[in-house]
């Protein structure tokens, strides 16, 4: 599982940005976008977690052997998180913010 996750990888440098064809109302469904995916993933890393969790508690029967490797488990998959997720999320803003016709009034936060 932690070698599929670290096949994903992000670009760190785009080819050519596109073009903003529409104005305010394009560059806040965008960043709205950006939030709805957002919160996708951060619903997706709590359902991951309870499931480790629920492994978890299952761990007594099989012994400590299975507690360790879900340890391990837990923790490269922590590890993948920090070093990946925040990488992707500032490639999709930079993405974002780099995009010419973009509204220089609208807040980033």
């Amino acid at each position: 599982m932690i070698g599929q996750m670290s096949a994903v990888t992000m670009p760190l440098a785009p080819a050519a940005p596109p073009q903003f064809q529409g104005g305010a109302g394009e560059w806040n469904a965008q960043m709205e976008q950006l939030r709805n995916d957002l919160f996708g993933v951060a619903m997706s890393v709590s359902a991951l977690n309870d499931r480790l969790d629920r492994l978890e508690a299952r761990a007594p029967a099989g012994g400590p052997s299975m507690q360790a490797g879900l340890a391990t488990l837990r923790g490269e998959i922590e590890s993948w998180l920090e070093n990946h997720l925040g990488v992707a999320v500032e490639h999709c803003m930079q993405r974002i913010l780099s995009r010419p016709g973009r509204p220089d009034s609208t807040p980033v936060s």
